[in-house]
């Protein structure tokens, strides 16, 4: 759920959900997407910058903590190839989180998080290597969540790459909805915690994303 105020956008999720739309999983999300993206070349991004303030539920450090989502098609003039890309995860592997991009405590209380193309990124359920051979960066283990991959290396190895709104075939986004093609989230298909986030800048290469 999105709350729009003057103040900025809350992301919003509840601590229980429905199950609809063929969802299979009890938890719920809050997304908040942008078109600024569609259709341009994966080397076009090299920031994203977001500030938040945790209004009420589990902050930092869980997956109610706002988080980034691209899709991306690395076969955009072929049978076409979508991928979930996932940054600024801070609830993950210390190692892999901080590949992902920084936490920033600011004095009034919220946390201002940046990626950069020197950064890593996930691949939601991707088997290594990614796209164009590319391996990762960082592995702790053998889940997706596990395996980080230099975001300039992928860039150079898919010079052909889009970012694009699309159904992602993700069990973790809307069933059957077209996705835009950069979201930022709060929760999880598995989450049921009540949560409040507020949105209150969101930047993609330092100009607002909405």
């Amino acid at each position: 759920m999105i709350i729009l105020s003057n103040r900025g956008k809350a992301l919003r999720t509840m601590s229980s959900c429905p199950l609809v739309n063929g969802s299979k999983e009890p938890g719920n999300k809050a997304i908040l997407g942008t078109e600024n993206l569609q259709g341009k070349n994966i080397s076009e991004v090299s920031t994203i910058e977001y500030n938040w303030l945790n209004l009420v539920g589990p902050g930092l450090g869980t997956v109610n903590a706002p988080y980034w989502n691209f899709i991306i098609d690395f076969d955009p003039s072929g049978a076409h190839d979508y991928k979930v890309i996932s940054i600024l995860d801070d609830g993950l592997n210390p190692l892999i989180s901080a590949s992902l991009g920084t936490y920033t405590l600011e004095p009034d209380g919220s946390y201002t998080n940046l990626w950069t193309s020197a950064n890593n990124i996930l691949i939601v359920n991707q088997v290594p290597p990614a796209p164009g051979g590319v391996a990762p960066a960082i592995s702790v283990g053998a889940l997706w969540t596990e395996n980080a991959y230099s975001w300039r290396a992928i860039v150079a190895a898919n010079p052909q790459a889009v970012f694009t709104r699309a159904f992602a075939n993700d069990g973790g986004l809307p069933s059957g909805s077209m996705c835009a093609s950069g979201m930022l989230v709060s929760g999880g298909s598995t989450n049921i915690q009540k949560s409040g986030k507020l949105i209150r800048y969101w930047e993609i290469n330092g100009l607002t994303a909405y």
